[in-house]
C-alpha cells in the first residue's frame, strides 16, 4: 500500500495496527498470517470498539485480502463477510449488512452442515437484521427453523438457542403477538436463570 492512502485503523490503534503493519511488511501482503491478522484487526474494531470508520476499512481490505488469497468459497472468507455484516449493521446499512450475511451464510452453507452451531449463529444475526428491516415474516421463520435445528447440535441452553428465542419473542411483539412473546421470553428468561 502506497503512503497515500495509508490504512486510518493504524494510529488510533497502536496495539493492532502497528504490529499489523510489521507483519505485512515483513511477509508481504499475500500471506496467511497477514490475512489472519487483518482479519482479527477488523474484528476488534467492529466487535469491540466505537470505531466505525476503522472498522469499516479494516473489515473491507480484510474481505479484499481473504478473497485474494482464498477465494470466494473459504471459511475464512465467510468470517470476513460477517465481521463486514457487523460494520455496516453499527453504520445502520441494514440493506449492505443483510447482504454480506447472507453472503456469509452462502459460503459456509456449501462449507458445512446446515445445522453446524455457526451457522446457528449466523442466522440468528440474520434475522435480526431483517427484523430491522421490517420483514418479519421472515425473521421469525428463520428463528423458528433455528430453534428446530439446535437440538443435538448444541446443548439446550446455549447462547444461541437464548439469543433465538429472544430475538424471536421481539419479533413477536413487534407483530402484535403480545401472548406468544410473553411465552417466548419467558422461556428465554428461564435458561438464563438456570444453573
Amino acid at each position: 500500500r502506497s503512503s497515500a492512502r495509508r490504512p486510518r485503523y493504524a494510529a488510533p490503534w497502536p496495539c493492532t495496527g502497528r504490529p499489523f503493519a510489521t507483519r505485512r511488511r515483513q511477509l508481504g501482503e499475500n500471506h496467511p498470517d497477514v490475512v489472519e491478522s487483518l482479519f482479527r484487526l477488523a474484528e476488534t474494531l467492529v466487535f469491540f470498539t466505537q470505531d466505525a470508520e476503522g472498522g469499516a476499512q479494516a473489515s473491507s481490505d480484510a474481505l479484499e485480502a481473504a478473497t485474494k488469497l482464498y477465494g470466494e468459497q473459504h471459511t475464512v472468507v465467510a468470517d470476513v463477510l460477517n465481521v463486514v455484516s457487523r460494520s455496516y449493521a453499527q453504520r445502520g446499512d441494514w440493506r449492505r449488512s443483510e447482504a454480506a450475511l447472507r453472503r456469509s451464510i452462502e459460503v459456509l452453507t456449501a462449507l458445512l452442515d446446515l445445522q453446524h452451531p455457526e451457522l446457528l449463529n449466523r442466522r440468528v444475526n440474520l434475522a435480526v437484521v431483517l427484523i430491522e428491516l421490517g420483514q418479519l415474516e421472515e425473521a421469525e421463520t428463520l428463528l423458528e427453523q433455528v430453534l428446530l435445528d439446535a437440538p443435538g447440535r448444541v446443548p439446550p441452553d446455549h447462547l444461541y438457542v437464548q439469543a433465538a428465542l429472544t430475538h424471536l419473542s421481539r419479533c413477536q411483539l413487534l407483530k402484535g403477538r403480545f401472548a406468544d412473546a410473553a411465552a417466548t421470553a419467558e422461556r428465554a428468561l428461564a435458561m438464563m436463570d438456570a444453573p
